[in-house]
């Protein structure tokens, strides 16, 4: 299915000229560029089936016969990829010429991408590894808005900005990540960096780029809203390709004179914006999301090669049967999920503690019911994570069960999945909630008491503050990694079988 969009940014008289232009040669004056877009491929390079269908589709192979397609019948194509490029998928651990997660890059420069904007999950193998992946990119890689405390550059490679020419099109294009960056990815991956706000770094850099060029594209990687924001403060953007929220827009959102694209998640579609260029602006354009199905005899031979190699590889290490899953796994972000129960429950056995917290971003695909694979629970928690303890009283626990009810009611981030823990809550008004009953192994939380808790170290360590509403005391980080214990602990339990029980219930 190929979602479509066609606009006029301007009126009918300047209609009437593109329409009159597409029928000459081209003028001095007129362009026409196919941009193509990507964003939060999250390491699929494997192709999947869509549960509305049987044939496979996606994946990098898929991407790549697209891109060949289209760079056979179009003369004047820009690729581009709003970042997240990594996590997701074995793969992006794997050390590949050295480097971790190496192998995603080297597919996107076998396919041809002209420039890239790093998303947060692209700094999760920490700053050596995002060194070494963009010296291996064969692309530029971009980033206008982090560099070092210390007034150095993030890393060698990194731009903020560069201009292409397409087509004749001068185009400028600039990189921005979101501003809370540090908050979304381990501390310890941008320890000693420094993030400024997207807005004033791209007003500085757009005024610089604009007199220069005939088209601004900045690349983001941030929450739609913010590009929204970002559209209305730097009006001389003229296209926004976004990332981060694994939104896709069939109809560019528009911004005063600014179009906003997203293309998805996880190579499962390419954007493609058809723009033709006038006076310095966007003057008509056509957008379209194209599903990607499974032609792997129509990709490059060396980036089949390089799958296939890989393929093997990864299938002898975790296509490996482990267990039997009895209900599909099914994610919640904002409410309990039975997958986050039993992630919750495996952390706190795992810790010898009484409470076991998940955040549910940290929770990445749904699994349906049959054999388990080490992949397969690989995927469902694919980060470098490791698992941590704390202690906190009876009164701090309540406190952190209002704290995860709030995030419930505000939607502000997901709510962390509990174990060992059951409470109940309701909204007394917008903004406020109450704790109306709690439990810890069945029995009525005590204020006085002390409880031994488990989460992963993201939590307990990085981001305390966003998830627990507060900084325990008493914390210790027992370097067992999170993947492992859930592997483990499918080996051991066999069949497993996990139903919501309710241990986080809303009341009216």
């Amino acid at each position: 299915m190929k979602a479509t969009h066609r606009k006029n940014l301007f009126g009918p008289a300047l209609a009437l000229s593109i329409l009159l232009w597409a029928g000459c040669a081209s003028g001095p004056t007129s362009a026409q560029v196919v941009i193509l877009y990507t964003n939060d491929i999250h390491a699929s390079f494997e192709p999947e089936k869509p549960k509305d269908r049987d044939e496979l589709s996606g994946g990098i192979l898929a991407l790549d016969a697209m891109v060949r397609k289209i760079r056979s019948e179009e003369k004047d194509v820009l690729l581009l990829d709003a970042g997240d490029a990594l996590a997701g998928h074995p793969v992006s651990a794997m050390e590949y010429a050295g480097v971790p997660g190496g192998a995603i890059f080297e597919m996107m420069s076998l396919v041809g991408y002209d420039a890239m904007e790093l998303g947060n999950h692209d700094f999760d193998n920490g700053q050596e590894a995002l060194a070494g992946l963009v010296k291996m990119a064969r692309f530029q890689v971009l980033c206008a808005n982090v560099d070092r405390e210390d007034g150095g550059i993030l890393c060698e490679g990194v731009a903020p900005s560069r201009v292409v020419e397409v087509g004749g099109v001068k185009i400028g294009l600039v990189g921005l990540v979101m501003e809370n960056l540090a908050e979304v990815t381990s501390r310890k991956n941008t320890a000693g960096l420094r993030v400024r706000p997207p807005v004033e770094v791209a007003r500085r850099i757009v005024e610089e780029l604009d007199p220069q060029t005939d088209l601004v594209i900045a690349i983001t990687h941030q929450d739609t809203e913010d590009d929204v924001a970002l559209a209305e403060a730097v009006p001389g953007i003229d296209l926004i390709v976004g990332g981060h929220d694994h939104t896709a827009l069939p109809r560019p959102r528009v911004v005063g004179g600014t179009l906003i694209c997203k293309a998805g998640c996880k190579a499962r579609q390419l954007g493609r914006l058809e723009v033709v260029v006038e006076g310095d602006r966007i003057a008509r354009y056509e957008n379209a999301l194209l599903d990607l199905p499974h032609r792997p005899e129509e990709a490059g031979k060396e980036l089949a090669s390089l799958v296939d190699g890989l393929k093997k590889e990864l299938d002898a290490k975790y296509q490996v049967p482990i267990g039997e899953l009895k209900e599909g796994w099914v994610r919640n972000y904002y409410d309990e999920s039975n997958l986050g129960d039993w992630v919750a429950a495996s952390y706190a056995a795992a810790a010898g503690a009484q409470v076991g917290f998940v955040n549910s971003g940290s929770l990445r695909t749904d699994v349906p019911a049959g054999t388990l694979t080490v992949g397969d629970v690989v995927e469902v928690a694919p980060f470098y994570n490791t698992i941590a303890v704390f202690d906190v009283t009876g009164d701090e626990l309540l406190s952190i069960c209002r704290y995860n009810a709030g995030a419930a009611a505000s939607q502000d981030h997901g709510i962390l999945q509990v174990a060992g823990l059951a409470y109940s809550w309701r909204q007394t008004e917008p903004g406020e909630v109450e704790v109306l009953s709690a439990t810890v192994g069945g029995v009525p939380v005590d204020p006085a008491a002390t409880y031994r808790c488990a989460s992963s170290d993201f939590v307990v360590f990085d981001q305390p503050e966003k998830y627990l509403g507060m900084i325990p005391a008493k914390r210790e980080n027992l370097y067992l990694v999170t993947y492992e214990v859930l592997v483990e602990t499918v080996r051991r339990e066999r069949e497993i079988s996990v139903a919501r029980d309710r241990r986080i219930s809303r009341a009216p």
